[in-house]
């Protein structure tokens, strides 16, 4: 998977996993880049569409790409110590 431009991302609900790099947001305020999962949210009478998720402090992403299937059950086993090398 790599990163792609957010203008290509869907816009049906499906999640992402968003990039928004750092930067300052209103008076001075920093923040961090940050990646996280988020959605496009379709908007109400109260509130606009746009990027929906726990990125900081608003929802600006710049790059996405898509979140990868869950492991099947039982494949996230740990290794025997005979195939990582401990003894």
């Amino acid at each position: 998977m790599t990163w792609q431009p957010i203008a290509t991302a869907p816009k049906d609900g499906t999640p992402i996993i968003a990039y928004q790099p750092g930067g300052t947001y209103r008076k001075g305020l920093t923040f961090p880049a940050s990646v996280g999962i988020a959605y496009w949210w379709h908007g109400n009478a109260l509130n606009e569409a746009g990027w929906n998720g726990p990125l900081h402090p608003r929802d600006y992403p710049t790059l996405w790409m898509p979140v990868p299937r869950p492991p099947r059950p039982g494949g996230l086993q740990r290794p025997s110590h005979a195939e990582d090398g401990h003894d």
